[in-house]
């Protein structure tokens, strides 16, 4: 930038034949600032201003600011001028258009052009007979394909003596050379959120003795929100085994619904694989490749701490991995949603930003059990037979469960009996409930089988007595006594007595039956059914008054 004073050349001009001039007296203009503002075809008015300090010639110019311009866009645009006083001198500047240009150049930004859209005699000046362009106006033009960056623009402000302007370039040093930052604000197209349609999630217990795996497949997306569970998760549960190929044995878990995980203490690694089935497509790797947009968010209402392992290329957290601390001395049922939320960086989001109002890639919850005496026993079919005592007539039910056991959200069928006769003289019929007679006393008995249609659990429980309680509550649960006792002389309750009430009339209700499992964490105590369950179910009693 030239170091002179810019002046204003104030002159009456006479025209010799051979257009000759001599030169004009000069009155300074101490210019301070040139204003140019940009409008475009719709939206609000650009302003952006050189100004210097103290004035343009011989002071320090301030970074002037950022021209922010849209694509397939058309801006209007016009320079004023002010003085050192604040003045608006622009129409002296006009007034001697002759002696003025101003010359743009755009660098660095593709599909920008600019165009002056004045010339000398739109201010009334034409003096040499050339009406050369002054640049007091021009358009901006962005075309629809520029792309998104930035780039400058050049100002060169000339002026001159009388015939010396030749409309392209500037005689001797401009009193002002600067540049205008430029900035096309091509939008960015949004990120697409990961179309997530298969999800496995693993879950190894860290001392290896077990692992989980759960997988659930959705046609269209796995984003289905905080507490939906889907009806198709595959829970499986896998032990060691060198003998077979992947060097352990899996099979179907949710020990106590096809729904439920059920864990125990000590920690668990979780780890996700996760594809696009329509597409055939991995995801894991994608995710993990654009950390900085993702970031997995896990909520569970169990004592466990979760706390994720794996971090996005900027170090912050990822959670793809993960662990789970589950705590000794816990028996609950719980859940575990899993959120994978997506930010969108073309929409100011980060994850600093926290995740309220981010867009989710994947989100459902899963069931969880936390258990802590080793797995319930195998019990899956029951069969509680009531022998009257003044009679040889008996009652009996038989709960028969589903492939998770004897429980009543797995149950498949309850069968009710009455017999009548001894031996082989006996004759038992169907019934809707058990029926027992008012004031009448009744021995009971509790036979059980395992999924192999054998006696083996019942063994094993008994074998187990002072870790195991039968209890029965509800509907005649009072009136129930247990009459057998394990090694230590504590009630297990495989044999019972029932005093049945004499009511006035007929009375029914429902009886629960639970085989309570304690262990480190709860020690047997009739009074206290914080033991873990075995096997649970619930049916109808009916006293037939006499």
């Amino acid at each position: 930038m030239a170091s002179r004073r810019i002046t204003l050349l104030l002159s009456t001009l006479v025209l010799l034949a051979a257009c000759d001039s001599e030169p004009a007296p000069e009155e300074e203009l101490p210019l301070a600032r040139i204003e140019v503002r940009l409008a475009p075809s719709a939206g609000t008015l650009i302003t952006v201003s050189v100004a210097g300090t103290p004035d343009l010639a011989t002071g320090t110019i301030a970074p002037p600011d950022t021209i922010v311009v849209q694509p397939d866009e058309t801006y209007e645009a016009v320079a004023e001028f002010f003085d050192t006083a604040g003045a608006n001198v622009t129409s002296r500047i006009r007034d001697n258009a002759e002696a003025w240009q101003l010359l743009y150049s755009v660098l660095d930004a593709d599909g920008v052009h600019l165009q002056v859209t004045d010339s000398e005699s739109a201010y009334g000046g034409d003096t040499f007979g050339a009406d050369l362009p002054v640049g007091i106006r021009f358009e901006l033009i962005v075309d629809e394909t520029a792309p998104r960056g930035y780039g400058n623009i050049r100002l060169r402000v000339g002026q001159f003596g009388p015939g010396q302007k030749t409309g392209s370039t500037i005689v001797g040093s401009p009193l002002l050379d600067t540049t205008l930052p430029l900035f096309v604000d091509t939008p960015i197209p949004p990120i697409p959120n990961e179309n997530i349609t298969r999800a496995r999630l693993r879950l190894d217990k860290d001392d290896g003795s077990e692992s989980w795996v759960v997988d659930v497949v959705n046609t269209f997306s796995l984003n289905l929100g905080e507490f939906f569970i889907p009806d198709n998760l595959e829970i499986v549960r896998c032990v060691p085994d060198t003998g077979a190929p992947s060097g352990e044995t899996c099979g179907l878990g949710g020990l106590f619904d096809p729904l439920f995980i059920t864990l125990r203490a000590g920690r668990y690694t979780g780890s996700w694989w996760l594809s696009d089935t329509l597409a055939a497509t991995p995801l894991a790797p994608v995710i993990r490749e654009s950390g900085t947009r993702h970031l997995f968010n896990y909520r569970s209402n169990l004592p466990g701490a979760i706390t994720i392992t794996d971090t996005d290329a900027e170090g912050a957290p990822l959670g793809l991995e993960f662990t789970f601390d589950i705590p000794t001395n816990t028996i609950v049922r719980g859940g575990l949603t899993s959120t994978l939320f997506h930010f969108d960086p073309t929409k100011g989001e980060t994850k600093a930003g926290g995740v309220s109002t981010s867009a989710r890639d994947l989100q459902y919850r899963i069931q969880l059990l936390v258990q802590q005496n080793g797995f319930p026993e195998d019990v899956k079919r029951l069969v509680y037979t009531l022998e009257r005592t003044d009679s040889d007539s008996l009652s009996r039910v038989t709960a028969v469960g589903g492939r998770f056991g004897v429980y009543d959200s797995d149950l498949e069928s309850l069968e009710f009996e009455k017999c009548g006769g001894v031996g082989a003289s006996q004759v038992c019929e169907p019934t809707q409930q058990l029926d027992l007679r008012a004031g009448a006393t009744y021995r009971g008995s509790i036979a059980l089988e395992d999924s192999l249609g054998g006696d083996s659990s019942m063994r094993e429980i008994m074998d187990e007595a002072t870790l195991h309680l039968f209890a029965y509550l509800g509907f005649l649960g009072d009136s129930i006594s247990t009459t057998d006792t394990d090694p230590n002389g504590e009630p297990v309750g495989f044999a019972t007595e029932i005093a049945v009430p004499s009511p006035s009339a007929d009375s029914t209700g429902d009886l629960q039956i639970r085989l309570l499992h304690y262990g480190r964490f709860a020690f047997k105590d009739v009074n206290r059914l914080d033991g873990e369950t075995d096997l649970n179910f619930t049916f109808p009693v009916r006293i037939v008054a006499n």
